[in-house]
């Protein structure tokens, strides 16, 4: 919401997420499918690969409203 981009998917190692929550948590290795307009979802990029080193948990709710 915040970065105009929705996660459509998580892939977890075997296991692909399509119903979550906001609340779902994240975990390293997560690989998210982001859609968006290609100028948000870099942004959206941008901020995640800033953050991802410093927050090893996060929540969905905490990459749109906290900026993982």
């Amino acid at each position: 919401e915040r970065y105009n981009v929705s996660i459509a998917m998580i892939d977890r190692g075997n296991r692909r997420i399509l119903a979550f929550q906001k609340t779902e948590r994240l975990f390293p290795g997560d690989i998210l499918y982001v859609v968006g307009q290609e100028n948000h979802i870099k942004s959206f990029e941008q901020v995640v690969e800033a953050n991802s080193s410093t927050h090893i948990q996060n929540s969905i709710e905490d990459v749109f409203f906290n900026a993982v």
